[in-house]
């Protein structure tokens, strides 16, 4: 294993996006002693900061599919994640349960049939008049919202889940640079990063953590490389009532 890791000492990494995604490859990879690097021009704007952080997998209704897959593989990994990561930060958790409400009849009916379908889930029917919604019915005032709850999925703070990557990553012999890359290009066996200072970086390998600005960065076609990024969904709500905290209800 030393001499192993002796020669990946050798092999330096770049990681362009300092998000979730990147810092958590940084960390994984710190394992192995590669020499790597994060390259970022400003952290607080990446897309990690408006994630909602929600885990669904029991609660997907949709069972078959690489979708499918890649949830069940989730719903494993993130608990072993989780409780690695605990060591850096205790506040670090899993909220469950994880609500799915709607005021549509229709779809009400079919989430039941979903629940009904798999009894062994720990999945649970939320009817309009349950005490448990409440404080949402508070802020959705005219709408009967009902659904299921799902007590195996939950939510897990993104700006927590940063917080505590940024702690383990400082354990950690990981280089930050704040600047932004700006063109990526193959010489021989190595790649070039030309940052907007002008400065140019050379590494071995270079992994791309920053979504739609990946395709900037990278002509596809001169290198044979197929790119396509991978997004996710946030929502924003908002209510005049400044005084309410949406962080203090259950996840839905």
């Amino acid at each position: 294993m030393n001499k192993l890791k002796d020669k990946f000492n050798k092999i330096k990494i770049i990681i362009v996006g300092s998000g979730i995604i990147g810092k958590s490859n940084a960390f994984e990879l710190s394992k192995y002693g590669f020499d790597i690097t994060i390259i970022d021009q400003d952290e607080m704007q990446n897309s990690s900061n408006a994630a909602l952080g929600i885990l669904m997998g029991k609660i997907y209704q949709k069972r078959k599919g690489r979708s499918w897959i890649l949830r069940q593989k989730s719903s494993e990994l993130w608990p072993k994640w989780i409780n690695i990561l605990q060591r850096y930060n205790p506040k670090l958790i899993i909220e469950k349960p994880l609500f799915k409400l709607t005021s549509d009849l229709e779809k009400f009916k079919k989430l039941t049939t979903f629940v009904n379908n798999y009894p062994n889930d720990d999945l649970e029917i939320v009817e309009a008049n349950s005490y448990i919604l409440n404080p949402i019915n508070k802020i959705f005032k005219g709408n009967k919202l009902q659904g299921i709850i799902s007590h195996q999925d939950g939510r897990i703070n993104p700006k927590i889940l940063l917080e505590t990557l940024n702690i383990a990553l400082k354990t950690k012999n990981i280089k930050t640079i704040n600047n932004q890359v700006i063109q990526i290009e193959k010489k021989i066996q190595k790649w070039n990063l030309k940052l907007k200072s002008g400065e140019i970086l050379t590494s071995e390998i270079v992994i791309l953590c920053n979504s739609l600005d990946s395709l900037k960065l990278i002509n596809p076609e001169l290198h044979k490389i197929k790119l396509k990024p991978v997004l996710g969904q946030a929502i924003e709500i908002f209510h005049e009532d400044k005084n309410i905290n949406f962080l203090s209800y259950q996840n839905f």
